[in-house]
């Protein structure tokens, strides 16, 4: 099957783009990577009136790796699974990366377009909600806004996303915790906590370690970090009083 006909914009920055989308209104899809949209355009289950192609907007390709790994639109995933700092900072984003479709799909499919999708079988759906991490979205006439991953993801196949929004990057909060020497802690600086503290049950142990995380980072913990650990060790969901697990529940 073939597409309804359409109309064709390619802007070349991101002003463009959202003047296009607020123009377009409910009538406009993004097209960027094109692996989710396409298949649908094809068997026709959708059909907008025009597509709004950010492919050939400057400076959307960038992945940025600080206290933050953040993500430009029209990032592959590719791209992401051989960013080396990425990787090193967040090595979840590597593992659930290699378990998206095939290399074909990576090569052109892009990580916020995934995210944008929302599709609950989505491994990076799972990440974004797993580390806490946000969606930065723009439309024409406000101000960018963050939304956290439990705001964003509304239903099955359907998120936050308004007609005339554009997501612009993604990021994921689980890097920032510092240690004593004013490093970041990443996976390997946790685990170390972990081994120090010994044997507990689980809902002990995350007592433990949050208390051990507070005393070393200025109280700035990642409860995202603890999260991720305490499933992958015990490989249970533990209950705790304080709610530090609630980034978990969206997925189970």
């Amino acid at each position: 099957m073939k597409p309804s006909p359409f109309a064709y914009h390619a802007p070349s920055t991101v002003d463009e783009a959202l003047d296009d989308l607020a123009g377009l209104g409910d009538d406009g899809k993004v097209l960027a990577g094109g692996q989710s949209l396409i298949p649908l355009l094809n068997m026709r289950l959708a059909a907008p009136a025009a597509l709004v192609d950010i492919n050939t907007v400057a400076g959307l390709d960038d992945i940025e790796v600080g206290d933050l790994v953040t993500v430009g639109a029209t990032v592959r995933h590719s791209a992401l699974e051989r960013e080396e700092r990425a990787a090193a900072a967040c090595p979840l984003l590597r593992q659930a990366l290699r378990l998206v479709a095939h290399p074909v799909v990576r090569n052109r499919g892009t990580v916020c377009g995934s995210i944008a999708h929302a599709d609950p079988a989505g491994e990076l759906t799972a990440v974004l909600a797993v580390l806490g991490g946000t969606v930065r979205v723009e439309r024409a006439g406000d101000a960018p806004r963050d939304v956290d991953a439990g705001a964003f993801f509304v239903a099955p196949l359907e998120s936050a996303l308004e007609a005339g929004d554009l997501v612009l990057c993604y990021s994921d909060a689980v890097i920032e915790s510092k240690g004593e020497d004013g490093q970041l802690l990443g996976q390997e600086g946790v685990l170390k906590l972990v081994r120090s503290l010994g044997a507990h049950e689980p809902d002990e142990l995350i007592s433990a370690l949050v208390d051990r995380l507070k005393g070393i980072c200025d109280a700035n913990l990642q409860q995202d970090d603890v999260t991720v650990l305490l499933c992958q060790a015990t490989g249970t969901l533990p209950t705790v009083k304080d709610n530090l697990l609630a980034p978990f529940r969206l997925l189970s």
